[in-house]
């Protein structure tokens, strides 16, 4: 993570997610795994250090979960795109 630890803050409802943090590499698939609901249409969970941030597609910050068990990263997967589809 850039930075490592010392660079963390904690997520905050309307804050912008840094980019680094909206890669496939940390977007969680199964977020029930983790006892997350399931995102609406154009959002997603990504992991964040060690919670879990609800995002819509800008990387806006809608919701989070703190200190998250994650022990098995067999949900990690390519994210489905997180924009409303267009008629």
């Amino acid at each position: 993570a850039p930075g490592g630890r010392q660079a963390y803050r904690g997520p905050a409802r309307g804050a912008m997610l840094p980019p680094y943090w909206i890669q496939p590499q940390f977007y969680i698939a199964d977020p029930q795994v983790y006892g997350l609901p399931s995102p609406p249409p154009g959002q997603g969970w990504s992991r964040y250090y060690d919670d879990a941030v609800l995002t819509d597609d800008q990387g806006r910050i809608l919701d989070s979960r703190r200190n998250v068990a994650w022990d098995d990263d067999s949900d990690r997967g390519p994210p489905p795109p997180r924009h409303a589809a267009k008629d």
